[in-house]
């Protein structure tokens, strides 16, 4: 599997997204009238007829696909990110637009285009450049070229389809410095994240990852990005992924799993950690069905969360508070270390093949012994352990 890059993303995502929203659902008004193309149009007449000038703009465009190994040389540039749909698609499909409504006198400031995928592009136009005006709006297909097969399409977005993106929580350690080392890191975790529910080695991942507001000071944050899929060297999908940056104490493994431990083993952490901004009343378990809850995004509550009220007053001068997770850090899982030593042998082989023979496996065995990821436990995986032990590999 080739090395994943991965290449920083910011709010303007997020931004754009609630532009899109507003744009949406705007009602598109039609206007009577029309262009003589003889002459060199004013704005005025332009817009006199929206159908005219959207007449101008091209039903379909055909482009090469974009590859896994352009991708990854991009993302090698420090002073940029890979984000196809914002930017090496959204780049391509604008200089055609802006050249054609540029012979009628409008600039990229008339119109707002929206990606919506890799295969679609919708072209709002704007009167008086306000985006509670649209008098028209084209979509664009887009075809590619090559390379570009239907069948791993279809293959890889079946697998994305399945999944939900919009639900991730990212863990920040409280006791933790942040530095652009940790930064790194938590990039790659969060693409192994996405790896793992994915559960294909065909499929490689490429998404910036980036912050929109939260996770340090304050309450539950989100970061808004790109998740690319590629199969066979070529980007076939692109899904939209909303993830939650929420502060966490980690507690160790000799504290009881009772509330009232973990509780009490958190709060001079939290205290600590809130005191330049804050000072900490009391930490209570969340016990609502939803951490979050609005007309676009439910989080439902797993059991982990915690609820910190604050002495001091926020802006609307009720009381503060914030709420942030309790746990135990998740075992690491070895592949193939089914008796949990943290090392691969010839016993691991050998409960495998009573797992085989005998059956009842559990899913955490399964997620550990299925080495061939065919959603059973047999001989061949039994095989494959015993492979570890005696190559290292």
């Amino acid at each position: 599997m080739k090395n994943i890059k991965i290449r920083k993303t910011f709010a303007s995502l997020t931004i754009l997204s609630l532009v899109l929203s507003l744009i949406t659902n705007v009602k598109a008004i039609t206007f009577q009238g029309s262009i003589d193309n003889s002459v060199n149009v004013s704005k005025y007449e332009a817009y006199s007829n929206s159908n005219e000038v959207l007449n101008r703009i091209p039903s379909s465009l055909e482009f090469e696909p974009m590859t896994y190994d352009e991708a990854l040389k991009i993302g090698e540039n420090e002073n940029e990110f890979f984000s196809y749909l914002d930017y090496q698609l959204l780049d391509k499909i604008n200089d055609i637009v802006k050249s054609n409504l540029a012979k009628i006198n409008l600039t990229e400031e008339d119109y707002y285009l929206d990606v919506t995928d890799i295969n679609t592009c919708k072209v709002f136009l704007l009167e008086n450049k306000n985006f509670d005006k649209v008098i028209g709006e084209k979509e664009i297909k887009i075809n590619y070229t090559g390379n570009y097969n239907t069948s791993d399409e279809q293959y890889v977005r079946n697998k994305v389809n399945q999944l939900d993106f919009n639900h991730i929580l990212d863990y920040y350690d409280m006791t933790e410095e942040y530095t652009e080392d940790t930064y790194n890191r938590k990039q790659e975790e969060f693409v192994s994240t996405i790896k793992e529910m994915i559960n294909d080695d065909t499929i490689d991942v490429i998404a910036a990852y980036g912050s929109a507001g939260g996770g340090g000071y304050g309450d539950i944050g989100f970061y808004a990005t790109h998740v690319n899929f590629f199969k066979n060297n070529i980007l076939y999908h692109v899904a939209y992924s909303t993830s939650y940056m929420v502060n966490t104490v980690y507690v160790p493994e000799s504290v009881e799993d009772t509330d009232k431990a973990y509780i009490d083993y958190a709060l001079p952490i939290v205290t600590e950690f809130y005191k330049e901004n804050f000072t900490v009343n009391s930490v209570e378990k969340v016990t609502d069905e939803n951490i979050i809850e609005d007309d676009s995004i439910v989080l439902k509550n797993n059991g982990e969360f915690y609820k910190i009220n604050f002495n001091e007053l926020d802006y609307d001068g009720n009381k503060a508070w914030a709420r942030i997770i309790i746990k135990k850090k998740a075992q690491k899982i070895i592949e193939g270390d089914l008796d949990g030593n943290n090392i691969v042998n010839a016993n691991d082989a050998a409960l495998a093949l009573d797992l085989y023979k005998y059956g009842n496996v559990t899913p955490e065995q399964l997620k550990v012994a299925d080495m061939d990821n065919n959603g059973i436990i047999n001989a061949n995986d039994a095989a494959l352990i015993l492979d570890i032990y005696k190559y290292g590999n």
